[in-house]
């Protein structure tokens, strides 16, 4: 059920860009962008968050994810030469922060926004174990488009501890320097 109301509310979106110049173009260009990074993406996501997660501020990571409504807001600029730019350069990151769904989208917009984050939890949990996520969400700064509420997605991480303990690294300068580089994984 709550994969049909993503969709619908995905399409829902894609008209709103479409009735808009030039916001289709700009939103398909975020979609080849965000695809091209999404590995860098998922490893940020989770690092942005990681320490919620471990002691001590947590003893059981699976009841912190119930809690957890994270949002990680990425912010960009096209790039002057975006029309013939590779996907991956299309755009410039300038920051990169983490909010919460109460804190960052509008009250219409909350329920949306949770429905989607329990769906991939779920999904996440089902095929890979216990797991939880992260909405990443482009903003694009400098458009005339108003993209910023369809270009959410969400970022799925294990809570396996095993998987948790490794991996430490300074996540906000790996981020921006991969995206601003066109680094792929």
């Amino acid at each position: 059920m709550a994969h049909k109301r993503i969709c619908k509310e995905r399409r829902k979106g894609q008209a709103r860009f479409a009735s808009t110049p030039g916001a289709l173009e700009v939103y398909t260009a975020l979609r080849e962008f965000s695809g091209k990074h999404r590995s860098t993406i998922g490893a940020c996501a989770f690092q942005s968050v990681r320490y919620h997660y471990q002691p001590p501020h947590s003893s059981d990571p699976i009841a912190t994810s119930k809690l957890r409504e994270d949002v990680l807001v990425i912010h960009l600029r096209t790039r002057p030469n975006a029309e013939e730019a590779r996907p991956e350069k299309c755009f410039f990151a300038t920051d990169a922060h983490l909010e919460t769904i109460t804190s960052y989208f509008r009250e219409e917009q909350q329920e949306d926004m949770r429905s989607r984050l329990k769906w991939c939890i779920e999904q996440g949990t089902r095929n890979r174990g216990p797991s939880s996520a992260v909405l990443v969400v482009w903003v694009v700064d400098d458009s005339i488009a108003p993209v910023r509420p369809a270009t959410v997605m969400p970022s799925l991480f294990s809570l396996d501890q095993s998987e948790v303990a490794w991996l430490a690294f300074p996540w906000k300068e790996f981020l921006l320097h991969n995206l601003n580089e066109g680094i792929v994984h």
